[in-house]
């Protein structure tokens, strides 16, 4: 079965599928937050496969980067359901904030290791 997303046709960085995969399942709560690190090494895996066999000779790392770049740009600042702050905070909704942040917390670590430290602020400033 070959599935076809239309949805962002247009210029994207390589990769863009595969964290939007994953952006989409972890903020609906599809996928589990112990599931991301896998699921998103898998996405990738199976990706880079796919243009391979398809004749392309893009680097592991750089669909990794475009990956990464992606959906840290597209998915790191709306990752936390905002909106609902002002809303008491019942047991579903601190279950939303809680997969929510860990899939923040992914982000961040893919940001971590797909950023050059050149690039990253001094921590201590």
């Amino acid at each position: 079965v070959v599935a076809i997303d239309w949805q962002f046709a247009g210029w994207s960085a390589v990769g863009f599928d595969v964290g939007q995969l994953i952006a989409g399942h972890a903020e609906s709560g599809d996928l589990e937050p112990a599931q991301l690190e896998a699921a998103y090494t898998g996405a990738l895996e199976e990706y880079v496969k796919g243009l391979h066999d398809e004749g392309t000779t893009m680097a592991t790392g750089d669909v990794a980067l475009g990956a990464a770049g992606a959906v840290i740009i597209r998915s790191a600042f709306t990752a936390l359901p905002l909106e609902f702050l002002a809303a008491e905070p019942a047991a579903d909704l601190v279950r939303l904030f809680d997969r929510r942040a860990r899939f923040a917390r992914f982000l961040v670590d893919l940001a971590r290791v797909h950023v050059p430290s050149g690039h990253r602020r001094d921590p201590a400033v």
